[in-house]
């Protein structure tokens, strides 16, 4: 027979554990971990920003990287062009543009799915770019019907990448994971950083200043279907001007890199000629809408008002 109290005496130092690990699987089983889960996350953001109040030797590493450059299509470009979606002589004038400077990529966070009399143009304009830019298509297509334009597939057959564009938000409506594989097609950030690393491969000598270190950019693997996201930073405000995004000065690292403020510039800023365009050389640059209900996104640091998509890729 058992003795109880024996038992009970013996076990005493491990019941916390017992009973932490019931609890556990209890919550495990009634899916409350995954709202633990989300508000640490959450949390840990949060504090990451009022801890940008210490000392600068003391501050967290974090900080948009000034690789990338976001040419917004927002409110002030909306004004000028119209409203949106537009015609795709937009996006070829863009790219006669950007020639110029020659970015390391151009990703497009637009979708061009059916075809338009506009599409033998924006082929050219793309094969004319050398094969550096990235197309969005959508995430439920298979790898030969994937939602894009076939005037694009055929015309500007090798001279792009595609990149889907799924974005699964959490319950509370933050974006806390990125699918990184879906469908047979990376993801419209995985997709342009590869890029990114293969335009400037042939670039830059191996012992370059700029040679490219893709861990920074990407996760160790990128095969697994998700990753959780790191964001750098909050966004404050829509762009109005060719100014950056973000007000905060610009912290250069050891690395050559930034961790500050991310280059956001109006649509029509780049068209009209009031920034110089070789901010954009050698650089990510991501176009997407930016203009408030258009494609929005949440993230612990951006929740209400939301901001954009553009941001998540």
């Amino acid at each position: 027979m058992i003795d109880a109290k024996r038992w009970i005496r013996q076990a005493k130092p491990v019941l916390p554990g017992i009973v932490a690990a019931l609890c556990s699987m209890g919550l495990w089983g009634l899916g409350g971990w995954n709202a633990i889960e989300q508000l640490g996350y959450s949390s840990l953001f949060r504090l990451r920003e009022q801890l940008q109040q210490l000392p600068p030797t003391l501050r967290p590493h974090n900080g948009w990287d000034d690789r990338i450059a976001v040419i917004a299509i927002d409110e002030k470009s909306l004004q000028q062009y119209g409203r949106f979606p537009w015609s795709r002589d937009r996006y070829v004038e863009l790219l006669d543009q950007l020639a110029f400077v020659q970015p390391a990529v151009v990703s497009f966070d637009i979708l061009f799915v059916e075809p338009t009399e506009d599409d033998p143009a924006l082929a050219t304009a793309i094969a004319d770019s050398g094969g550096h830019v990235v197309l969005a298509v959508e995430s439920n297509y298979d790898s030969q019907n994937f939602g894009l334009s076939s005037i694009l597939t055929v015309q500007a057959e090798g001279a792009f990448e595609s990149g889907h564009v799924k974005s699964v938000p959490d319950s509370d409506g933050i974006s806390r994971q990125a699918w990184l594989r879906e469908g047979g097609f990376p993801s419209l950030g995985v997709a342009t950083v590869e890029m990114y690393a293969s335009s400037l491969a042939h670039t830059f000598t191996p012992d370059s200043n700029n040679s490219i270190d893709l861990h920074t950019l990407l996760p160790a693997d990128t095969n697994h279907s998700y990753a959780w996201l790191n964001w750098p930073g909050p966004i404050h405000a829509e762009p109005t001007h060719a100014e950056p995004l973000n007000a905060e000065p610009i912290q250069l690292e050891k690395n050559g890199h930034s961790s500050g403020a991310l280059q956001v510039v109006s649509f029509v800023d780049v068209m009209d000629g009031t920034i110089d365009l070789d901010s954009f050389q050698n650089k990510i640059v991501l176009v997407g809408v930016t203009a408030a209900g258009l494609d929005p996104a949440r993230s612990p640091l951006n929740y209400d008002p939301p901001i954009a998509g553009v941001y998540y890729h």
